[in-house]
């Protein structure tokens, strides 16, 4: 991956759909992604990961050689939260999710902001808007 043209620290959130796993180099990837966030900046992930479960684990490296020469180098036994925490990040939240029956994580993660030399943490969890109330018009009520 070359250098995005951007400043450091210049974005507040990065979102990775499935890029990942199809990374050359998913260590370089997230270090591009860690440098263009700002600290306590969000990266918002849907990836592939490696089964917990040994034996669907096998097969998926077993699979992985073909499915990565047919669909474009996608490697489905990557295991995307190894590689984020290694990159420095600190995961927020993970949701498991299963696709056609191929196993990827929903989640965030943060670039810890330095209160001292030496000490990280993360940003509290930003405030979520509650959902919006469904708007019943007047009209459909007198119906």
């Amino acid at each position: 991956m070359t250098r995005l043209p951007v400043p450091d620290a210049s974005f507040d959130a990065v979102v990775a759909s499935l890029v990942l796993c199809c990374s050359p180099s998913v260590a370089r990837t997230l270090s591009e992604v860690r440098r263009i966030l700002r600290p306590g900046g969000e990266l918002r992930f849907y990836e592939h990961q490696r089964s917990g479960n040994h034996m669907i684990s096998l097969c998926q490296s077993l699979l992985s050689p073909l499915w990565s020469r047919v669909l474009g180098g996608c490697r489905p036994a990557s295991d995307a939260l190894a590689a984020i925490r290694q990159a420095g990040f600190v995961i927020e939240t993970v949701e498991p999710v299963v696709f056609r029956g191929v196993g990827h994580v929903l989640g965030t993660a943060k670039v810890p902001v330095t209160d001292m030399p030496g000490e990280t943490r993360s940003l509290p969890s930003a405030r979520r808007m509650p959902e919006p109330k469904a708007h019943v018009h007047e009209a459909s009520r007198t119906a």
